[in-house]
């Protein structure tokens, strides 16, 4: 009995959390009134719920920032004229901007895997035997909530006020040319071939060859953390914090929109 009455005001404290308007309209009169605007505005929408948010109006600042990835919300920092204009209401602007980060990063990660290919084809022109090993066969995926995630997590701690898509654009850029690699190996395989045969026709011959293998390599999602922004194990915690909250948002986005532009979300939710 203990364990359900805890449990009862953590599903509440989730419901809460994944209700982005009520929180859109807190943190807009916090941009407008501080630390009282918003807990006035918290009183006003939680009134039934306030035995559990309590706790949650005290801490509102650090509620907001453990949330969600302020870069999902391209100038959360501005204050809004009014609560309705704010982006946390703004179901359609936050889909759009989850979606214009996954083409931007993407659009880095796709070039630098088709340079990788290049490269391998370059040193393979003047070989007779090689071949290629691409896991990745032309889909180039990765996990976008955590990189944006990470990348909020890095430059918060810094400087929150610098954190935009742009910013984010160009910090992945900055390290385009490794997020895909090539190793080489050698073996040997039985070749079939077809030599001339002294009476003017051909014939079919086999020979071991040794072949250069090219594998293709992703760095993978690690890589962000460890080398493109360096994280400290708390950022990495945050980064997490961030990565769940975000996934939860956004399936509850297209719950309450249904299809159309969210659909472009699923490849990686």
């Amino acid at each position: 009995m203990a364990d359900q009455q805890n449990q009862e005001p953590l599903d509440q404290l989730a419901t809460a959390a994944r209700n982005a308007g009520r929180l859109g309209k807190i943190a807009a009169a916090g941009a407008s009134g501080g630390v009282q605007g918003a807990g006035a505005q918290a009183v006003k929408e939680y009134h039934h719920e306030m035995v559990f948010f309590a706790v949650a109006v005290l801490c509102l600042p650090i509620l907001m920032l453990l949330l969600l990835p302020t870069v999902i919300f391209n100038g959360v920092m501005d204050s809004p004229d009014s609560p309705d204009s704010f982006i946390l209401n703004n179901d359609a602007a936050v889909a759009e901007n989850a979606i214009v980060i996954k083409d931007r990063i993407g659009a880095v990660l796709q070039q630098d895997y088709e340079d990788t290919l290049t490269a391998i084809e370059t040193v393979r022109a003047s070989q007779t035997y090689s071949d290629v090993t691409d896991l990745v066969a032309g889909d180039v995926t990765f996990d976008t909530l955590s990189i944006l995630s990470m990348y909020c997590a890095h430059t918060g701690a810094a400087d929150y006020t610098q954190i935009s898509i742009d910013d984010l654009e160009k910090q992945v850029k900055d390290h385009q040319g490794s997020y895909y690699s090539y190793t080489t190996s050698t073996e040997t395989r039985t070749v079939t071939e077809e030599v001339p045969a002294e009476d003017g026709t051909t014939i079919e011959v086999e020979s071991q060859q040794t072949f250069t293998v090219y594998t293709v390599a992703y760095a993978g999602k690690d890589y962000f953390g460890d080398t493109v922004w360096n994280l400290t194990e708390g950022e990495k915690s945050q980064a997490s914090d961030y990565a769940a909250n975000l996934t939860l948002y956004l399936y509850d986005l297209k719950g309450r929109e249904g299809v159309s532009i969210l659909d472009e979300l699923d490849a990686y939710l």
